[in-house]
């Protein structure tokens, strides 16, 4: 992780551990994923029926 990450006091994780901490992750109000692959949109994807929208 880039030190410039490591300064705000921030919850980051790599996808390896997207699914350990789903819960954790479903407890907040924002999410922000950052990549353009596979695991990417995939991880999107998973979170998507969360959001409680359907215009996407």
């Amino acid at each position: 992780m880039p030190i410039s990450c490591r300064v705000f006091n921030l919850n980051i994780l790599h996808t390896p551990n997207y699914l350990y901490k789903k819960t954790d992750i479903l407890q907040g109000k924002l999410v922000a994923i950052i990549g353009s692959g596979q695991s990417a949109g995939e991880v999107f994807q998973d979170l998507l029926p969360h959001t409680g929208r359907g215009d996407y």
